[in-house]
């Protein structure tokens, strides 16, 4: 069993604590932004079809476009990273470029989605 001076266990557990408080930070802030704005969405809907009003099923058209596009470009901004650092250091490109592929490939596939899949649905033409 290897034997670490006090100082090192504290720099190892607060490296733990602070890893792992971050991600929680993360995952706070998206339920705050992301899942409360999509419940309170849906609480207004229920007043509005309580009241007899027809709710407005407004969308971000875009949204898959918008996240298309930026998870290219850090696909991109990854994959130019990784061809520069390898280059410089005379190495071959090895399994890092999956690292650029990921991203890349995500937003490939988010705008494919917007291509096809948005135009075919129009906002006067869905069903409420």
């Amino acid at each position: 069993m290897p034997h670490f001076e006090p100082g090192e266990m504290f720099g190892m557990v607060a490296g733990i604590v602070l890893g792992l408080g971050f991600f929680t930070l993360v995952a706070y802030l998206v339920y705050l932004f992301v899942y409360k704005r999509i419940q309170m969405r849906h609480e207004i809907r229920l007043e509005m079809i309580k009241q007899g009003m027809k709710p407005d099923f407004e969308g971000d058209s875009l949204g898959s476009l918008k996240a298309g596009l930026v998870a290219a470009a850090v696909g991109l901004a990854l994959l130019a990273a990784i061809a520069l650092e390898a280059r410089s250091n005379g190495k071959l490109i090895g399994v890092e470029i999956m690292l650029g592929l990921v991203p890349l490939l995500t937003g490939v596939g988010l705008v494919a989605f917007h291509i096809f899949w948005g135009k075919s649905e129009k906002p006067d033409q869905r069903q409420p």
